[in-house]
């Protein structure tokens, strides 16, 4: 991973010479720092507090070459003695390289065309990304989605990859794009055992902005490895050099229906693993399905949403205003969350000169998917413990040419908890943080 970057890094910086302009630099970075009301299984405290940070940084050679990196830090619980930044253990902190890519620009006649190589996560659908960089989009995504990883932030799918891609800009309203991936479907990690091929198109009309994503995805194995995994199952497979162990599909969308500035609804919805064949037959659970719609209204220098969600945990465990149901997003019984936000948020507020935005999310969440959850109720077996509720007002604030933010959030359902074991801290999570454009 680490010579490849430097590869890249050297082939932009190389490249550079062919060009006679000189390149331009931007970058974003951000730094958070996120308390959470831990509780143990005794009554003693556990309080935890985390940092984490990021750096995107792009060199623009006059738009015909772009270079794109983004780089993601986080550290380990720093209330525990033995995490302390002072300690050279590996267990410290988290390093990821969210995106690393590289790309060409040509024009012809009537179409623009964009070729990338890429290795990360890159332009996934239900982020942004792709709308800004190909239409020139303002964001879309919900309040609720959002995370603190850099300029993708949550996306229907979390594919991490290395591969190319082309996207031709027919016009200032829509795109098209292809792409070809290859990366490890089962650890998240660059061990290849899964190929990808992607069909994209996205556009912005009046009344509706689009981002739709279909991907066909081969999983594959030797027979030896498999044979190794399951001697009995797989004894006639042993000596085969290479099997597709399934044929999957996927589809994503992330819709806005409406003037985003008076009334809109944002649809996001995706559909994992979906089998089409192969060695291996992925029978799709809820947990594969991944749905927010969510109904905006914008009385002026007020803001309204009501969300409807379903999602995944992976797509749970870095959103912002569900710090608190993250913790238990990592239990493995756990196949998603499926709950209802209601948010109000206002910008007519100063502090002297300076504007001051606040608001606050009201959170209603079950440790279930849709598809579960109909189940539970069909059978009788609705469990309130399972049930959470939190209430987080937030503000924000231009700060040192940046963003301030922060946040408190509580969990009503939690009270509790204070009577029982007397550890108050349990109800409350917190974040504090700052973005800054360079």
């Amino acid at each position: 991973m680490k010579k490849f970057a430097l590869a890249t890094l050297f082939c932009a910086l190389c490249l550079s010479s062919a060009f006679c302009d000189s390149p331009f630099f931007s970058g974003y970075a951000g730094l958070l720092g996120d308390f959470t009301g831990e509780k143990e299984e005794t009554t003693k405290l556990a309080p935890e507090f985390t940092m984490q940070g990021f750096l995107a940084a792009q060199i623009d050679w006059n738009g015909k070459l772009i270079f794109r990196g983004d780089f993601h830090i986080k550290s380990a619980n720093l209330f525990n003695p033995a995490n302390s930044p002072l300690k050279p253990t590996t267990e410290n902190t988290e390093f990821k390289i969210g995106e690393l890519s590289l790309t060409f620009r040509a024009s012809s006649a009537s179409v623009s065309h964009y070729i990338s190589a890429f290795f990360g996560k890159f332009e996934p659908v239900g982020s942004d990304v792709f709308l800004q960089r190909h239409l020139g989009l303002q964001p879309i995504s919900s309040i609720l989605t959002e995370n603190w990883g850099g300029l993708v932030g949550t996306s229907i799918f979390s594919n991490y990859g290395l591969g190319l891609s082309y996207t031709a800009h027919f016009n200032k309203s829509f795109v098209m794009g292809a792409y070809i991936y290859a990366y490890d479907s089962e650890n998240g990690t660059f061990t290849i055992n899964s190929f990808n091929t992607e069909l994209r198109a996205a556009g912005t009309f009046p009344f509706i902005i689009f981002d739709v994503s279909a991907n066909f995805s081969f999983e594959f194995a030797t027979g030896k490895s498999l044979y190794e995994s399951d001697p009995t199952l797989y004894a006639g497979i042993k000596d085969d050099l290479l099997l597709v162990r399934s044929a999957l599909f996927k589809l994503g969308a992330n819709i806005l229906i409406g003037n985003r500035y008076t009334t809109s609804v944002l649809v996001q919805a995706g559909i994992n693993n979906l089998s089409l064949g192969g060695a291996e037959h992925k029978q799709i659970t809820g947990k594969d399905i991944y749905l927010l719609v969510e109904p905006r209204i914008n009385l002026g220098a007020t803001q309204m949403s009501i969300a409807v969600f379903s999602l995944p945990n992976e797509n749970v465990r870095d959103l912002l205003y569900l710090r608190g149901y993250a913790r238990g997003a990592t239990n493995s019984e756990i196949n998603g969350n499926v709950g209802a936000n209601v948010s109000f948020k206002n910008d007519s507020v100063y502090l002297g000169a300076t504007q001051l935005t606040w608001g606050v999310n009201v959170t209603a969440c079950y440790d279930s998917n849709l598809i579960s959850l109909v189940n539970t109720i069909a059978s009788g077996s609705f469990d309130i413990k399972n049930m959470h509720l939190y209430v987080t007002p937030f503000a924000s604030m231009p700060l040192f040419g940046g963003e301030f933010k922060a946040a408190l959030s509580l969990d009503p359902l939690a009270l509790a908890s204070i009577t029982e074991n007397k550890n108050w801290l349990r109800i409350f999570d917190a974040f504090v943080g700052f973005k800054v454009s360079m």
